[in-house]
């Protein structure tokens, strides 16, 4: 499958879970692909949205992530670029992982596991072709 082609199927996946996504509204692909995966999880009904901010809230304090402590203090108007877009949504992936870890959904040895395959897979991957897990 082209890039091409692989980067119109996740838009169309994307835009089937959010009606409301638009290419461009966020920074990389796997930003808006993380917000799927957790509107996902949360609408099969694995955390409810209270849970999800509570996770959220505390990851965002513990990687001091600029958007959030400016945010608190009513300057966010003053953020310039997507210098700590990639801050917010590592902590984002931190609190996902955290939330679904503690309700067992999976273990922090498996998230492990998954990312040592897509590293490896990733490397085995020739230029310019899509990274598939074997």
């Amino acid at each position: 499958m082209s890039d091409k082609n692989h980067s119109d199927k996740t838009e169309a996946h994307l835009s089937n879970l959010l009606p409301s996504y638009k290419p461009g509204n966020f920074q990389s692909p796997w930003h808006a692909e993380l917000f799927a995966l957790t509107l996902s999880l949360y609408k099969a009904g694995h955390f409810s949205w209270p849970e999800w901010t509570q996770y959220l809230g505390k990851a965002l304090k513990e990687e001091h992530v600029p958007e959030f402590d400016l945010a608190k203090a009513g300057l966010d108007n003053n953020i310039k670029g997507d210098a700590g877009d990639d801050a917010y949504y590592h902590a984002w992936l931190g609190a996902l992982c955290a939330l679904l870890c503690d309700k067992q959904i999976t273990s922090h040895q498996d998230i492990a596991k998954m990312k040592h395959r897509w590293a490896d897979a990733y490397k085995h991957t020739p230029h310019g072709q899509p990274v598939h897990l074997g």
